[in-house]
């Protein structure tokens, strides 16, 4: 009996001892396995973390706010994480053996399986608590409501109202708050924006995500920062498809990041494959890349060849010149010497030698019959252009001749031909933009017609530059010392935008001997130094009919004997654009328009009235005008100079001073006098 409780004892106790000690050997068993679980643990909650990681920034980027979980749960990974690193980078000590390498130490490989094994349990917990439903909410912005000055408003709470309800107006799409600055009109949409938060009016609604924002940043890097290729690359991207921003990425991958040159041409490539077909006229400012990349692009591409100011290299083989169809040759004053060889060029349709210093134009040059434009802008020492040359280019449509040759001979010439003649250009059939200066009106041919002229810069006298500001794209300078006879200059004058006319012979009426139609299409009118010019306008002999309608600018200077701009009333749209008048030296000129008229002048902005010795009012009351005493509001007047004006004494006779609002405050008004004819004004 006593031998079988003895052995039950014994029974009990080596089972506690035994169980204990298999997991105590257990973990010296397992050692290698444990520690590769915790290595891949930790990778796989490294991974998660980074997951995470960019749910958050993206969460970021749409303004949201972090969950506080998220926050703390990075925190938990990360203590962990080094932890478990610790524990990995004791791997080495387990391997370190005793008795000079004859057993492996037993102890460590013990302590660090049993640390492993623990640890891996606490890396997927904190694994599982990383699987978050969504990891940020949507805050709305903290409004500013409107200050405690805004009780100064409550005598507006009327307006308010109207406003709170035409906002639950479902067929009202826009509602503008307009008055002076300092009125108050940012508190009031405060205020109203605050009765809206109240009254619970408008659901608040999330901005949706971006698709593909990822993209968008890669497009962008490959801009390398420079803000043109940015913009370039945004705007041909704009509003296009996923496939086409893969597409687009997938051109700028194709060059080699360390060439910044090659990187802005892969943009601007994607910038012009983008464009629009169509040629549309007028000028644009662009970047000094932008012009580089086109020439690149068009000698690559469509054989066009290009000498650019001081850029120094050798001329393409002739067999790669005879396949070009366009050569430029813009440097400042390049001496040109010896160019009878470009007539071998037969495919050539452009040939610029825009600021060339060249003197005589080769004979060659009519051989190139496929010839479409020739540039010979700036070119001032140009003085012979060989007879019949330029009738042959008959497929030219434009010919650039500004500031350049001006020695045109007359068809009345019994010595030989030296010089082309103006007649020439009768066999440019398809000519249809021209820039040309004629010195003497005499030699022009009466045959020469330019109803095809589309655009053109046609300087005629000897007084002219060729300097101006280029608003518009037909433009004609006239000083003839003789009347317009000739039909093919009336036929322009219809068509011109800006007209300059000086010394105009045995014209008293400009609109009726020069222009029955009154101008249709002219924005800009200088005459000067006619001292046969009575009227601009004669309405009695003219008719009922509109005239200037797009006229924006006027200037009269030197017409001496100029009685009226216009005599008589006009039809309505009159004068309706015109935004500057500017009357100089118009010594009979007594005022400048009828009082029925100022209602007409809308738009004006700048006058400028001087020297005018008899003038005595702007604006004044004719014979017969039956307008009334109606107010002038001359509400865009912002610049108004009266000066040497000696019988001036009032602005508007018989009526009150008009409404100029934009005078005062714009610009500075002078009515100066000398001071010995110093008037009263009314």
């Amino acid at each position: 009996m006593a031998l079988e409780v003895v052995n039950a004892i014994v029974s009990k106790v080596s089972g506690l001892l035994v169980e204990p000690i298999g997991h105590q050997i257990g973990y010296m068993w397992t050692y290698s396995s444990n520690v590769q679980n915790l290595k891949d643990a930790v990778e796989k909650l490294k991974g998660q973390r980074q997951s995470v990681k960019h749910c958050v920034d993206e969460a970021k980027t749409r303004g949201e706010e972090i969950e506080e979980m998220v926050d703390k749960w990075f925190g938990s990974v990360d203590e962990t994480t080094l932890e478990a690193e610790d524990i990995l980078q004791d791997n080495d000590t387990a391997s370190i053996t005793c008795f000079t390498g004859l057993c492996p130490n037993l102890e460590t490989r013990y302590q660090l399986s049993r640390k492993a094994k623990k640890m891996k349990e606490v890396v997927v917990e904190i694994q599982k608590g990383g699987n978050f439903d969504r990891v940020s909410h949507y805050t709305s912005p903290q409004w500013t409501g409107p200050s405690k000055d805004y009780e100064a408003f409550e005598s507006r709470m009327l307006v308010l109202k109207r406003i709170v309800g035409t906002l639950k107006d479902d067929e009202v799409n826009m509602i503008g708050v307009y008055g002076m600055g300092g009125l108050g009109k940012t508190t009031l949409v405060k205020e109203v924006a605050s009765l809206l938060k109240e009254e619970g009016i408008f659901r608040k609604k999330k901005v949706g995500d971006v698709k593909h924002p990822n993209l968008a940043i890669e497009v962008a890097k490959r801009c390398t920062g420079l803000p043109i290729l940015i913009v370039a690359v945004a705007t041909a991207l704009k509003n296009k498809q996923l496939f086409e921003w893969k597409n687009a990425l997938d051109q700028l991958k194709r060059f080699d990041e360390s060439e910044i040159d090659e990187k802005v041409a892969s943009a601007l490539k994607l910038s012009f494959n983008s464009l629009k077909e169509g040629i549309h006229n007028g000028q644009v400012r662009m970047h000094d890349v932008v012009p580089n990349f086109a020439i690149s692009v068009a000698s690559t591409d469509h054989h066009v060849f290009n000498l650019a100011f001081d850029t120094v290299l050798e001329w393409p083989s002739k067999d790669k010149l005879e396949q070009c169809t366009a050569i430029y040759l813009r440097q400042y004053y390049c001496v040109l010497e010896e160019l009878s060889a470009i007539g071998e060029l037969s495919k050539l349709q452009i040939l610029s030698l825009l600021d060339s210093t060249i003197v005589q134009l080769p004979r060659d040059i009519g051989k190139l019959t496929c010839l479409r434009l020739l540039d010979l802008s700036n070119c001032s020492s140009l003085e012979v252009i060989p007879p019949d040359v330029l009738s042959r280019l008959t497929r030219l449509e434009d010919l650039y001749m500004g500031c350049s040759f001006v020695q045109w001979e007359g068809e009345e010439h019994d010595a030989p031909r030296e010089n082309a003649n103006l007649a020439e250009l009768k066999l440019l059939t398809n000519l249809v933009s021209l820039d040309i200066h004629i010195i003497d009106a005499k030699i022009l041919p009466r045959d020469l017609f330019f109803e095809k002229l589309e655009r053109f810069n046609i300087v005629i006298g000897d007084i002219w530059d060729w300097s101006w500001k280029e608003e518009t794209s037909r433009t004609l300078k006239l000083k003839l010392n003789t009347r317009i006879q000739l039909k093919s200059i009336k036929l322009l004058l219809t068509r011109t935008e800006n007209l300059y006319l000086d010394d105009l012979k045995g014209v008293k009426n400009v609109i009726c001997e020069l222009n029955g139609l009154g101008f249709p299409e002219l924005k800009h009118l200088h005459i000067r130094n006619s001292l046969d010019i009575h009227y601009i306008i004669d309405s009695i002999r003219l008719g009922p009919q509109v005239v200037f309608p797009r006229l924006e600018s006027l200037i009269l200077d030197h017409l001496i004997n100029l009685e009226k701009i216009c005599c008589d009333e006009l039809e309505a749209n009159s004068f309706s654009s015109l935004r500057k008048l500017n009357v100089k030296h118009c010594d009979s000129l007594k005022n400048l328009f009828s009082f029925s008229m100022a209602g007409g002048l809308a738009r004006l902005e700048e006058l400028n009235v001087s020297n005018c010795k008899l003038m005595e009012a702007i604006f004044a009351k004719e014979i017969g005008d039956d307008s009334g005493n109606v107010l002038i509001e001359l509400t865009q007047l912002c610049t108004l100079t009266l000066e040497y004006l000696p019988k001036l004494t009032s602005f508007i006779s018989q009526f009150k001073v008009p409404s100029t609002p934009n005078a005062a405050s714009d610009e500075i008004v002078s009515v100066d006098h000398e001071p010995e004819t110093r008037a009263n004004f009314q």
